[in-house]
């Protein structure tokens, strides 16, 4: 898959560079969110009872990896010799820790909040405003830009309608659910002010993105938020 590409910054080398800089950085804590959407994806296939929704997140799971070595590799084109300061992604990694350590004490609803309802819904956010940044050449790329955040969406919309069953058949209460969510919000924020300088260069806003991810959410969840 070619990913030859150029941003869209046009204000003299230096600034073009930094912007670079900061796609690639970006980009490289979106590819973080991939991989981990990925391993609790495989997870939710392997207990998950219903053929229907293990045959979803199977799918899911070789979706995400993809995602993640495409965001990857234009990270790399983008910067080749560039590495992130490991201090951006001290949220993320405790994000993962929280998910890692549900998976492991099978907390099914607690993975299904923190990875189908916040961190797609935060990806999906992103990556809706990082599309116009990324390529100059807007055709060529349409298809496969479309291809992602129409899987992101339908990864966030499923776990939405998971829950919502779940809450039908009063298999949890949205006092538990608020409650699990709750780190995992605190987190998503965190990680967008992490990003918000990187955003700033690149004319994106991240109280926006804040806004947009509160504003997706269920009413359920935005309750103690209005």
């Amino acid at each position: 898959m070619s990913t030859h590409l150029t941003l869209t910054e046009t204000n003299g080398p230096t600034s073009r560079h930094t912007a670079r800089l900061d796609m690639a950085h970006l980009l490289y804590m979106v590819a973080y969110g991939e991989d981990l959407a990925a391993y609790c994806a495989h997870w939710q296939s392997t207990v998950v009872h219903d053929r229907r929704s293990q045959r979803f997140f199977a799918a899911q799971y070789h979706q995400e990896r993809f995602h993640r070595r495409f965001f990857q590799r234009v990270a790399t084109r983008l910067a080749p010799a560039y590495t992130p300061p490991g201090a951006s992604f001290c949220h993320l990694e405790t994000y993962r820790e929280r998910l890692y350590s549900a998976i492991r004490h099978e907390r099914w609803f607690e993975v299904l909040v923190g990875q189908q309802l916040v961190l797609e819904g935060i990806g999906e956010i992103a990556l809706r405003h990082m599309d116009d940044r990324i390529f100059r050449d807007q055709d060529r790329f349409q298809h496969l830009r479309k291809l992602i955040l129409r899987q992101e969406h339908a990864h966030h919309a499923y776990g939405l309608r998971q829950i919502d069953d779940a809450i039908a058949a009063q298999a949890i209460d949205t006092v538990t659910l608020r409650d699990l969510a709750q780190p995992y919000l605190n987190l998503a924020e965190c990680m967008l002010n992490d990003a918000s300088g990187l955003l700033t260069h690149l004319n994106i806003d991240a109280s926006r993105l804040q806004q947009e991810l509160w504003s997706d959410l269920p009413d359920w969840l935005r309750q103690d938020r209005q």
